[in-house]
């Protein structure tokens, strides 16, 4: 296992998104003095996929593909009345989005979301969630 240092840039950098490739095809985006994770599949190991799901992305499709992996919130998803199922190991990361209108089922399913609220009243869940700590 190889360590990987990252250090912010300057803040007289350009903030345009600079893309550094590291070992795996990993790598780390810089913008604003803000590092972020470029979306990876899951890799042989105890290691997590990770992605950062985009406006629009359907969390009500066939998310099988997803299993143990990390997949950060970041914008606002209606799921229509219609069910999320999780699969097995996710974590949601909440950065800035909401879930609302449906189901969410989960199967050891994490969530972060820090102190803001990540889910709308009109969400119901099913299965087994593992958080630190729930609020109104």
């Amino acid at each position: 296992m190889s360590t990987i240092l990252i250090n912010q840039l300057p803040s007289s950098q350009n903030t345009e998104a600079e893309f550094i490739p590291f070992a795996g095809g990993d790598g780390i985006a810089y913008k604003n003095e803000i590092s972020q994770l470029q979306n990876r599949a899951k890799a042989s190991g105890n290691t997590k996929g990770f992605y950062v799901l985009k406006s629009g992305f359907d969390l009500t499709a066939d998310l099988s593909s997803y299993a143990n992996s990390i997949l950060e919130i970041r914008h606002n998803f209606d799921l229509g009345g219609g069910s999320a199922t999780l699969p097995s190991g996710v974590v949601l990361v909440f950065n800035g989005g909401k879930i609302s209108n449906g189901v969410i089922v989960a199967n050891q399913t994490e969530i972060k979301g820090g102190l803001t609220q990540i889910f709308d009243t009109n969400i119901t869940f099913g299965g087994s969630v593992n958080t630190e700590y729930v609020l109104p």
